[in-house]
């Protein structure tokens, strides 16, 4: 009785066990199949890959901005400069123009504040004050550059004309030239030249103090650290304080035209350079007057007024190609050139034999797809790289889209950028920090091909199957795509079908990284480990 009892459970258990695979393989889009074993057994498939200039790029609205002056060793020099319009963060605030209230105000001082990046582990000393670390700064955090923060004079339009007033406005990286011939009256004009001709990006907080009075004690207030600069009080008086400030200050449509916003301009100092990337938007600026209570009581008022850095904005790019590799090719298909701001992405693609071949595969000898990834190799080019993109990026060209894989990955990270793990093009790095190489997943996206009942000829005729992008990666949170400067009249561009507008836009995430990398590619002259390489590893039944 207890022998058949035990072979009696014996058998519902297999019998769960093969239920319970049957379930998970079948989630993976196919079907495991026959009773022999089964092992799991990489294969690697070659690619097309080559180097894409992308050219000058829209670069409006980015989430984070560069300012500052970056030597790259491979890549040479770029100096960034920044537009931003502005709104007030209260509209229509009460200005009394009569003559006792006027006569009796005064502008103590105008604050421009903007917080920098820093590192989440922030440690509090006895005194109450705290240290930083600075995160996201470029180059050499010692150095020093010339900061001029100037009033835009030059309006950042919403819509185009050109589209007939469309589609929004795009601004350009190299539109330096139209903003700094617009520039008004230099604003950081303070005696003290660590806010503007010695400028440093640096990494202590602020303290500020306000003297006891009467039964009021003193207080200490610590500011993070971030870019505070002290601004042309004679400038905001003009422009809060006026008879015509009355309609400016009315609503933000009239304050904007009022005020443009401002201009960042950097300049290297002899052979300084330092460049941080920073997100304006969470700047303001705040102007702190007094003026009397009433027009009967002389009675002291301490009032403040804010303008928020919201609105429109453009980061500017001045880049020249100094660093070791020089000029590289488009179409380069030995050396894949990645580079942020206006640089460069890889086109890939996968071979129709290729994909023939793995659908077979699937289809029809019912071997399983386990996991399939693409790994790329960093060039030899990258040796002496004093910084290297920490992520890659993996998009289709054609929908302008992330890859399925990308979508279906929801792991999280308190680590900046390493959201997305599974997904990966994360850096591997050597036991010295040198990065070795990337890999990203692709099972999804390579799944969803095979298992499709078109043949791949098929698919690839109707866009289905295209062309990969790869770049540098700043957010892996953003997947939103920016247009090129260079593309085709309007008229034509109405006609133009989803896969030819796809090649006419590069991911944000590229323009707003300052770094960039070389890989190994697929050419002739690529020794074969080298090679960028399709992996997939099944599981074939015996």
């Amino acid at each position: 009785m207890n022998t058949k009892f035990l072979k009696t459970l014996l058998f519902l258990t297999i019998t769960s066990f093969l239920i319970s695979c049957d379930k998970d393989y079948t989630s993976t889009g196919t079907d495991l199949v026959g009773d022999g074993h089964y092992a799991f057994e990489p294969t690697s498939y070659s690619i097309q890959a080559a180097t894409r200039k992308t050219g000058i790029m829209a670069s409006n609205n980015l989430e984070t901005n560069a300012l500052g002056v970056y030597k790259n060793t491979v890549f040479g020099t770029t100096t960034a400069n920044f537009v931003s319009q502005v709104q007030l963060a209260s509209v229509a605030p009460t200005i009394d123009l009569t003559t006792e209230i006027v006569n009796s105000r005064a502008i103590d001082s105008v604050v421009l504040y903007i917080p920098y990046f820093v590192n989440s582990t922030v440690v509090t000393n006895t005194d109450g004050s705290h240290t930083y670390t600075l995160d996201s700064i470029y180059g050499d955090k010692s150095h020093k550059i010339d900061l001029g923060v100037y009033e835009n004079k030059y309006f950042l339009a919403e819509k185009s004309i050109s589209t007939n007033l469309q589609e929004k406005q795009d601004f350009y990286t190299d539109q330096d030239p139209i903003f700094d011939s617009n520039k008004g009256i230099k604003l950081n004009d303070d005696t003290n030249t660590n806010e503007n001709t010695q400028f440093q990006f640096s990494e202590k907080e602020y303290k500020l103090t306000t003297a006891a009075v009467g039964t009021t004690a003193a207080t200490t207030t610590y500011i993070a650290p971030g870019m505070r600069l002290h601004l042309n009080k004679a400038f905001f008086n003009s422009l809060l304080f006026q008879a015509s400030s009355t309609t400016n200050l009315a609503n933000n449509v009239n304050f904007m035209q009022a005020f443009k916003g401002l201009y960042f301009k950097s300049q290297q100092l002899g052979t300084n350079q330092v460049m941080a990337l920073m997100n304006f938007a969470k700047g303001n600026i705040t102007t702190y007057y007094h003026e009397a209570t009433s027009t009967t009581d002389a009675t002291k008022l301490n009032k403040s007024i804010v303008i928020n850095l919201t609105g429109n904005t453009v980061n500017l790019f001045d880049e020249t190609n100094t660093g070791s590799l020089g000029s590289y090719l488009d179409g380069d298909s030995d050396k894949l050139v990645l580079k942020g701001h206006s640089g460069a992405v890889a086109y890939l693609d996968i071979s129709d034999a290729t994909l023939t071949e793995i659908q077979n595969n699937v289809k029809n000898k019912h071997w399983l797809i386990n996991e399939a990834n693409l790994v790329f190799n960093i060039h030899t080019d990258m040796a002496n790289a004093d910084k290297e993109p920490n992520r890659i990026y993996l998009y289709d060209v054609n929908s302008k889209r992330p890859i399925a894989d990308y979508s279906s990955d929801i792991t999280t990270s308190n680590i900046t950028n390493y959201a997305k793990s599974v997904y990966g093009g994360i850096i591997k790095k050597d036991a010295n920090g040198k990065g070795l190489s990337y890999k990203i997943r692709v099972t999804n996206y390579i799944k969803n091909i095979v298992k499709n009942d078109s043949t791949i000829a098929q698919l690839r005729n109707s866009k289905t199957i295209g062309k990969l992008g790869l770049s540098v990666c700043q957010a892996i949170a953003n997947s939103s795509m920016n247009k090129v400067k260079s593309v085709p009249a309007y008229s034509s561009w109405l006609v133009a079908t989803p896969a030819e507008r796809g090649l006419y836009y590069f991911p944000k995430n590229s323009v707003m990284n300052p770094l960039g990398t070389v890989l190994w590619g697929t050419g002739t002259n690529v020794a074969e480990d080298k090679k960028v390489k399709l992996q997939i590893y099944y599981t074939k039944p015996e």
